[in-house]
């Protein structure tokens, strides 16, 4: 099972995920060891401001790869032409004061550089962030503990206790993007749901604003959303016989 941000992973040792539920998830694409956000204010148009470099790709997630690959390249924009494929256009920097031309189709992006998050490791000092571990190969925010974006570091919820030197993550700043945590479940402390797919699992939790985690069973295809991390409730946090079942977590902003 994959590891880390899910929805599209070109990570060396991660599994592709592809899942068309909420903007959100489906345009912040982990990326090797960055992320690329969706910018919808910039959308449809284009920019030669701090612009390093434009070339023709097969997709976005291939313009996104190269904008990752290149240590230069901090935005992009991907214009769709149906005869030639994606005009890629890597930049310096791109935000609301560039200067802008009308372009169609076009998606800009920003790329967030993640320093050690999904790096792989073969034990606990390889991660060397406050608060993470080495996980099923890779490096994660200890479990119960909410990746931030933003801060790029591990913070702990709204109701997690004893943790006063950490900054805490208020719901309010939960994002749909999950974390995975292979093997691993929170006991009794699941809500049974009807749905049966793993992307529709990822929507339920995306769209409620009480879903913290959740667990999806690959073999009996059943989903359960929780309200609790594996912080709050240690004493019930189990590792499963096989792989079959994974937790998965939001990140917070």
């Amino acid at each position: 099972m994959a590891v880390g941000l899910v929805v599209v992973t070109v990570a060396v040792g991660l599994a592709l995920h592809v899942t068309s539920v909420a903007p959100e998830i489906l345009w912040s694409v982990k990326v090797r060891q960055a992320a690329a956000h969706h910018l919808p204010q910039l959308d449809d148009y284009i920019s030669d401001d701090e612009l390093r470099w434009t070339t023709w790709t097969r997709s976005v997630i291939h313009c996104a790869d190269l904008c990752a690959r290149d240590v230069t390249c901090l935005a992009f924009t991907a214009t769709t032409v149906t005869s030639r494929g994606v005009e890629c256009r890597g930049h310096c920097g791109l935000g609301p004061g560039s200067t802008l031309g009308n372009r169609a189709n076009t998606r800009a992006y920003s790329l967030q550089v993640l320093t050690w998050l999904d790096k792989t490791c073969t034990k606990d000092s390889d991660c060397t962030h406050p608060k993470s571990v080495c996980f099923a190969g890779h490096c994660l925010c200890s479990p119960g503990f909410f990746y931030s974006h933003s801060r790029d570091e591990c913070l702990a919820g709204e109701l997690a206790l004893c943790t006063t030197t950490v900054r805490d993550c208020t719901d309010a700043d939960l994002k749909p993007l999950m974390v995975s945590y292979p093997g691993w479940y929170i006991f009794q402390h699941n809500l049974n749901s009807s749905v049966t797919s793993w992307a529709e699992c990822v929507e339920w939790c995306s769209m409620d604003p009480a879903c913290r985690t959740f667990e999806y069973n690959f073999s009996s295809s059943t989903c359960f959303l929780a309200h609790v991390t594996a912080l709050q409730e240690a004493s019930y946090w189990r590792a499963q016989d096989n792989d079959d079942i994974n937790h998965y977590m939001k990140t917070c902003a």
